[in-house]
């Protein structure tokens, strides 16, 4: 496998933070109504989503925190909207790391080939007796 690269790493990492705050319904909800409704207040979501209000603000702070939507204060409202440069640079990366082309064909002959290869090297490195250096000797007797 290559090594992968720090950006990378980086893009990885912050899939990782996406996918950790989308992954929950109510969360979900929340993108979907900011993508088709536009900026909200708290107390919008609350009847549209049947949850309290503490129960919101824990989903927008999760999603805030992965830098997902932005807030702003408007008089006594909090009214949160979606980033949209954070989801471009997320449907992006997602892009990069799962970039359908640079996967292997199932019916692809070579990719079948070098699979076999791999699990075959995997095999001759579970086969092969410790060496020396892993400590101990094999035979207690010795």
């Amino acid at each position: 496998m290559p090594a992968v690269s720090a950006s990378d790493a980086d893009t990885v990492n912050y899939l990782a933070e996406g996918f950790g705050a989308l992954a929950d319904p109510t969360r979900l909800r929340i993108v979907h109504l900011l993508m088709t409704k536009g900026e909200m207040c708290v107390c919008e979501f609350m009847p549209l989503l049947d949850i309290t209000q503490s129960n919101v603000s824990f989903h927008l702070k999760a999603l805030k925190y992965a830098g997902l939507i932005i807030s702003r204060k408007d008089g006594r409202w909090m009214l949160y909207r979606l980033d949209r440069n954070a989801f471009e640079r997320f449907r992006s990366g997602f892009g990069s790391v799962f970039d359908l082309s640079d996967w292997p064909e199932n019916d692809d002959p070579a990719s079948r080939n070098e699979a076999t290869r791999r699990r075959l090297a995997c095999q001759r490195e579970q086969n092969q007796p410790p060496n020396s250096t892993q400590g101990g000797n094999l035979n207690a007797n010795e």
